[in-house]
């Protein structure tokens, strides 16, 4: 590549890195956008799950950090979902409900019989207790975010690592420059923005499997001669779960699953680097279930799970149930907190021209799966940033 002049590096080609190149580049800003990977990150793999979460986060978000900003409004700009007063109508992402599977009206049956209460929508910021799951496919196809935002504009170098970020001193300050290779060199450190690596934290959640008590009728997907269903991952994903030491395999459409999750956990973990090479693997500790609150949570889960299939079981038999089976929704954040190492414009504090916009600098645990957040939260940091190029542009 021939060398030239970038206004902006985007180093790492996930939801945030696609949002913000594609609007800084319609603001005819030059680019280059390094990818180790594959474009568009999480969202060429995950369940196109669209939730937004609660109202009442984001206010402690707010409130945490010092700002005052609202977030719907770029929920608003990322979405397109006709006939909803609350939601956008001409944004990049197509939302959509999940469609209907046979046993969802049983299920359903099941939950509102065990005291919950139904609503319309359970992205409207307030506190749902049950709703439709909805979903960021379009026609039945994913939306990975590097074809669903305009990178037309955007120069994108796939298969590149990006070994280190150069920092250079300016009198009081320190000024990143730009990635480099890093040569061996020791590690110097030049700022020590507080808690980065530390207060890690992940959704912990289960998966409870249950056998249909009338398997010929075939209501679970997979059976033989299932019905014709186009139906999205939420319905069908978890469909067996091989587990060492736990037996067979479950017949293909044999089982269901509940799943139930720790949307707000206490426990907190960390991220550690191994070496001075970039390709050496982190040393992560997630701490899961760390505290007596993350484990009383997730027994709460299974029984309320429970009660909705009319059994039950003692503390003990959850416990022994828990320790081998519990996952993650694969939802690590906070190791770069606004409001610690970073400011509210996603600055990472005593350093010029470097923000980080990704799930590691949400302050405090969502409500909900990241993948809607961190969409609202690249494009307020896209907004940021253009109006500080514009404002240097202009005088």
């Amino acid at each position: 590549m021939p060398e030239s002049t970038f206004d902006y590096i985007i180093v790492g080609g996930g939801n945030a890195g696609c949002v913000v190149a594609s609007r800084l580049s319609q603001a005819l800003l030059n680019f280059i956008y390094p990818v180790e990977k594959f474009l568009s990150g999480g969202s060429a793999a995950n369940y196109g799950t669209w939730v937004r979460g609660y109202e009442t986060d984001f206010n402690e978000w707010g409130s945490l950090v010092g700002d005052e900003r609202k977030s719907e409004t770029h929920f608003r700009k990322e979405e397109d979902l006709p006939n909803a007063s609350e939601h956008g109508f001409h944004g990049p992402i197509h939302t959509t409900t999940a469609l209907q599977w046979p046993l969802g009206p049983t299920v359903k049956k099941g939950f509102l019989e065990a005291g919950v209460t139904g609503v319309a929508d359970a992205n409207s910021g307030q506190s749902p207790d049950l709703a439709r799951c909805t979903e960021n496919w379009r026609d039945g196809i994913r939306q990975p975010a590097g074809l669903a935002y305009d990178m037309s504009k955007v120069h994108v170098m796939t298969n590149t690592l990006v070994h280190k970020v150069l920092l250079e001193k300016t009198g009081t300050s320190v000024k990143a420059k730009g990635p480099s290779q890093l040569k061996g060199a020791r590690i110097e450190s030049l700022i020590d923005p507080p808690y980065v690596g530390k207060n890690l934290h992940d959704h912990p959640a289960m998966m409870i499997p249950w056998k249909p008590r009338h398997p010929e009728k075939r209501l679970v997907f997979g059976a033989t001669n299932f019905p014709n269903f186009d139906g999205n991952p939420n319905e069908w994903i978890y469909t067996a779960i091989p587990v060492p030491g736990a037996g067979e395999t479950p017949e293909q459409g044999s089982v269901f699953i509940i799943g139930g999750s720790c949307f707000l956990p206490k426990s907190r973990g960390s991220v550690k680097i191994s070496s001075t090479n970039a390709l050496d693997h982190p040393i992560i500790d997630p701490n899961c279930l760390g505290t007596d609150h993350d484990r009383c949570i997730m027994r709460s889960v299974i029984r309320f799970a429970m009660k909705v299939m009319n059994t039950n079981a003692a503390k003990e038999e959850l416990d022994a149930f828990i320790r081998p089976y519990a996952i993650t929704w694969f939802h690590p954040a906070r190791t770069a907190a606004m409001g610690a190492a970073l400011d509210t414009e996603c600055r990472v504090k005593g350093v010029e021209s470097l923000r980080v916009v990704d799930v590691s600098i949400l302050p405090l645990p969502i409500s909900a799966h990241y993948q809607a957040t961190v969409y609202a939260l690249a494009e307020q940091a896209a907004e940021d940033d253009l109006c500080i190029s514009m404002k240097f542009r202009t005088k």
